[in-house]
């Protein structure tokens, strides 16, 4: 089955039930878009995507945040593992990528994308920085993914400005009718049960892929894609 890369102005929201294959799909996607920078914001500390990354575990190993592909994963206990410290990292990527930003040539010198594997983990302050990334940051090619097993709880703004969403099986009756608005008729809770059903050993990990928008506006589109699978 085949994915394009998403480009940094788009927004992604990958939703499931746990061990659906939502980071599965995120890791398949970061390692096929030869992206200049990702950054996965790991709050529950078992992010283990696709090797190499360097692994940073407080904001100022300041040569760590140089490289191309990382995971910042700060100690469980630690401020920085607070609502207050992921805000304060958050938003550093939110200024930096402003930053970054000519304005003249109207592009980014530095884009990256920044992963958020369980959004509901995160506090209200980190979360409202979050927003703010997915609303004001296409500007500045910061790319922000988003996976959440509750697409129902999280930001409305999140789910709003999301371009694509890729949606496993859920957990929650309400979290599907949650997915179905996006789908403008063209998705019902029965597909979701027919995704559910289809599930096999050869396709443990089926989706629907919900183009919302393109770089070119409105395409709504909605596929059913088969398990991808990570190369060795």
């Amino acid at each position: 089955m085949q994915i394009v890369a998403p480009a940094y102005v788009e927004r992604l929201l990958i939703v499931g039930a746990n061990g659906t294959g939502k980071s599965e799909l995120s890791f398949e996607l970061e390692a096929g878009g030869n992206y200049q920078r990702a950054i996965y914001i790991d709050h529950k500390g078992d992010c283990t995507p696709r090797p190499p990354f360097t692994l940073i575990k407080k904001p100022d190993e300041r040569w760590g945040w140089r490289h191309r592909r990382i995971v910042y994963r700060p100690a469980h206990g630690s401020h920085w593992h607070s609502d207050a410290g992921f805000e304060g990292v958050l938003q550093r990527l939110f200024h930096q990528a402003v930053r970054a930003y000519d304005h003249k040539r109207q592009r980014s010198r530095d884009p990256f994308i920044v992963v958020i594997p369980e959004i509901m983990l995160f506090g209200p302050r980190s979360q409202k920085v979050i927003g703010e990334m997915a609303s004001a940051g296409r500007k500045y090619e910061l790319g922000l993914w988003i996976e959440t097993q509750r697409p129902r709880r999280i930001p409305v703004v999140v789910r709003s400005e999301a371009w694509r969403i890729y949606a496993f099986p859920l957990g929650y009756e309400d979290d599907e009718l949650e997915v179905i608005k996006y789908g403008k008729g063209r998705l019902s809770l029965d597909a979701f049960r027919q995704l559910e059903d289809s599930i096999t050993k050869d396709d443990p990990h089926p989706f629907y892929e919900i183009i919302k928008r393109t770089q070119q506006g409105a395409q709504i589109s909605i596929r059913r894609c088969a398990s991808l699978e990570l190369a060795a």
